[in-house]
């Protein structure tokens, strides 16, 4: 068995690894593109576009992103504040710095898997496929662009998964 500081030396090494250079490129943008799908904000436009003009069904979906929005965000918010792991070195994070400056367990993971467990009843067929590719590629994007450790978007799935859980006994 590891000791603690040597599975947070692979953490970050294996989490540099998967970090894209600085810099312009398409790459670069295309995580920056998946990575901010799955921002709160877009989430609830979502939510309360499909509230306001959606049928039973789309009503349906936008109480469950409110839900797991909310409720994912205040669990990892709170768990960000009783770790307090700083994110990986970057000089391009921009308004993750000032606004976040933790990052276990990342919200963007929480929020994305939580999602799409909520979203999983509402789908049916290939469907089914599409949020677990997405939460994982949120998750990547989150990692490639240095915003956070690989270990924080295995926390984050985990923390959402257990939200949507809890969630999906509601609905």
């Amino acid at each position: 068995m590891r000791a603690p500081s040597q599975v947070l030396q692979l953490d970050e090494h294996v989490s540099a690894r998967i970090s894209l250079p600085h810099g312009p490129g398409w790459l670069r943008l295309l995580a920056l593109t998946v990575a901010h799908s799955g921002d709160s904000l877009l989430w609830l436009g979502v939510a309360a576009a499909a509230l306001i003009w959606g049928d039973f069904l789309w009503r349906s979906l936008g109480w469950r992103i409110v839900a797991a929005t909310l409720c994912t965000g205040l669990a990892t918010a709170g768990l960000k504040r009783l770790f307090r792991r700083r994110r990986p070195p970057n000089d391009t994070r921009g308004l993750y710095l000032h606004a976040d400056r933790y990052a276990f367990p990342s919200c963007h993971a929480g929020r994305t898997a939580c999602l799409a467990l909520l979203a999983a009843p509402l789908l049916s067929g290939w469907a089914l496929a599409l949020p677990p590719l997405w939460v994982v590629a949120v998750g990547l994007a989150r990692v490639s662009l240095g915003l956070h450790f690989l270990s924080d978007i295995v926390a984050g799935w985990l923390a959402g998964v257990l939200v949507g859980l809890l969630l999906l006994s509601l609905f």
